[in-house]
């Protein structure tokens, strides 16, 4: 035989290996749930989580280990579990239940329920990261946020009330950095600025989307519904931070986004503002406001 006739052979060999090795097939369901709970799981599990996260979605229960009760009379939607070999992610449990008490009752409540299994109230001295300043939304509104060491984990309560009924999120997470957390919250730790408190216009809905901060860095964005236009919208609230302080240094409009970079004072050193107020459609805005330190 000769070398062109092993050279083709090799090839149609190989080439029949690779096209054997590359036929589509379809990855097999798992047999022991449902696809609707598979579905519900897999949107649960955060996209970037690392790959040994997995989560239980709980259809009208509670976790069972969660510790302590809810108020009485509650009905519960349901719950999440998250788990993770990884163990600086931030894998617990969020439940979410519906009751006829007021936001100002499930916070009272917890106050009074989380201290004896454990849970302190997160200190606020050095930190407000709770949301009480920037956008004030326009839902009445409740919560709280605790934290218990050994295991170091965080509790974040909101309760937001919704018609005749107060729709509540309890999330519960380890938390890794929590002596860090701590350190910027408790008296005599660093001390990072709190956001202005802006109030919202008269007829307007706002719905804080998030947020977070790191020392001297605090960000919160709001979803804002309002018949006012841009301009009349960005003047109402750029007169709340000159009120609180705050010293316009440059104004930008670009399209429908207008960018204003500010300065100001707290405790005794010189930081910077940033307000972004974007209209997305008519009556629709999104903003941004945020803090940074000047190193």
């Amino acid at each position: 035989m000769s070398w062109k006739h092993v050279s083709l052979l090799a090839l149609a060999l190989s080439g029949g290996s690779v096209l054997a090795q590359t036929t589509p097939s379809k990855p097999a369901a798992p047999k022991s749930i449902s696809p609707e709970r598979e579905f519900l799981e897999r949107l649960a599990t955060p996209f970037y989580a690392p790959g040994s996260t997995t989560a239980q979605v709980l259809v009208g229960k509670a976790p069972a280990d969660l510790g302590f009760a809810l108020p009485a009379g509650s009905r519960v939607i349901g719950s999440v579990t998250t788990q993770s070999k990884d163990p600086s992610f931030p894998a617990g449990a969020t439940v979410y239940f519906d009751t006829v008490q007021t936001p100002a009752q499930v916070e009272a409540y917890f106050a009074r329920a989380l201290p004896g299994a454990g849970w302190k109230v997160f200190p606020r001295e050095g930190n407000d990261l709770s949301g009480e300043g920037g956008f004030q939304p326009t839902a009445v509104a409740g919560g709280g946020f605790y934290y218990r060491q050994a295991p170091d984990q965080t509790l974040g309560v909101t309760a937001q009330r919704v018609g005749q009924t107060t729709q509540v999120r309890l999330s519960v997470e380890r938390a890794s950095n929590l002596k860090q957390m701590l350190s910027y919250a408790r008296p005599g730790g660093p001390v990072s600025p709190s956001l202005p408190r802006l109030q919202a216009p008269a007829d307007a809905t706002v719905s804080p989307r998030g947020g977070g901060g790191n020392g001297n860095n605090i960000t919160q964005y709001a979803g804002i519904e309002s018949r006012l236009g841009r301009a009349a919208l960005y003047d109402f609230y750029a007169a709340q931070l000159r009120n609180a302080g705050w010293k316009l240094s440059n104004r930008a409009e670009t399209g429908q986004l207008i960018s204003t970079l500010w300065t100001f004072t707290d405790d005794g050193e010189t930081r910077v503002g940033l307000f972004l107020l974007n209209e997305v459609g008519t009556g629709q805005y999104r903003a941004t406001l945020a803090t940074q330190g000047l190193e």
